[in-house]
């Protein structure tokens, strides 16, 4: 059985397929889409960096439409904070068409996430490790 990717199958479907899809991914409103359904059949190396935010962020808003805020907060949690906030940072700023889910995105995950004090860590106790800091004793 072969299988047949949205891409390959819109590019076969009609003979101007090819021209068609490298016009869609020019068009500054439908290229991220276009991008999204070719994504199967692209080296990630392939893609400009343009492409690969508009990669990124297609795929976290499909996340949001599926799974809904949650499961996209869950996701990002299990990256480092600084990277987290580049990575939300990057979706809002992508110019992904989808407007409506975009929106959802800065109001349901980046708005709490961006606004969330960072996590303190827990002070060390440095003279109780290094024996130089210790106090003496005095007798």
């Amino acid at each position: 059985m072969i299988s047949a990717t949205p891409s390959t199958v819109l590019a076969g479907g009609i003979p101007e397929g090819n021209e068609l899809l490298a016009s869609l991914l020019r068009d500054p409103e439908l290229g991220p889409v276009a991008l999204l359904v070719q994504k199967r059949d692209r080296d990630p190396d392939e893609a400009s960096p343009e492409e690969a935010a508009w990669l990124m962020a297609g795929s976290i808003l499909e996340l949001l439409e599926i799974g809904g805020p949650d499961a996209v907060r869950a996701q990002l949690e299990e990256l480092p904070r600084p990277q987290r906030v580049d990575v939300v940072r990057a979706v809002c700023d992508s110019g992904y068409p989808a407007r409506g889910t975009l929106e959802d995105f800065r109001i349901l995950v980046a708005e709490p996430i961006l606004s969330a004090p960072p996590r303190l860590r827990a002070a060390r106790n440095v003279s109780a490790r290094d024996p130089r800091r210790r106090k003496r004793r005095v007798r």
